[in-house]
């Protein structure tokens, strides 16, 4: 059965700017390498990562300093398992200092928890995260069959 959804979601995605179809590519691209190029990429992106939360997130700059994850500007990943681990309690409490100096031009929208454990937590999004995680979702579906714009029945509580 053909899959008229399918075209007209990737021209949508197009139109509007969206990075998805980027993104798709580029998830393929690395599942596809040999697993040691795949540890080096996720090396790369994870010390790319810390570097930008050191410099533009002032909880992060604190946090990375004390845990000896930057010193000097470089990246120290032997002492990544210093870092602590992110409570609600902390996003509650340091709210503003987890916010990147760059959120507003960033596009960032707030979103919450669902609250299940008590009162929701609310945090930063971006169109950034956004598309990596239709993108991510959709890489999913497929490896498991399921291509985009196919039905689907979604269950929950």
């Amino acid at each position: 059965m053909f899959n008229w959804r399918k075209p007209i979601i990737f021209a949508l995605f197009y139109l509007s700017g969206s990075k998805i179809p980027q993104n798709l590519k580029e998830i393929r691209r690395v599942d596809n390498l040999p697993i040691e190029e795949q540890k080096a990429y996720q090396k790369k992106k994870l010390e790319k990562l810390l570097s930008y939360a050191w410099e533009n997130v002032p909880y992060y700059k604190k946090v990375l300093e004390e845990a000896g994850v930057i010193k000097n500007r470089e990246v120290y990943l032997e002492n990544f398992e210093k870092i602590p681990f992110l409570t609600k309690e902390i996003i509650r409490r340091e709210r503003e200092n987890l916010y990147s100096r760059d959120h507003k031009k960033r596009g960032s929208y707030k979103n919450t928890s669902g609250g299940s454990t008590g009162e929701p937590v609310e945090f930063l999004q971006d169109k950034e995260y956004n598309d990596w995680n239709i993108a991510n979702k959709i890489y999913i579906k497929r490896k498991g069959g399921q291509d985009i714009g196919e039905r689907e029945i979604r269950l929950w509580g």
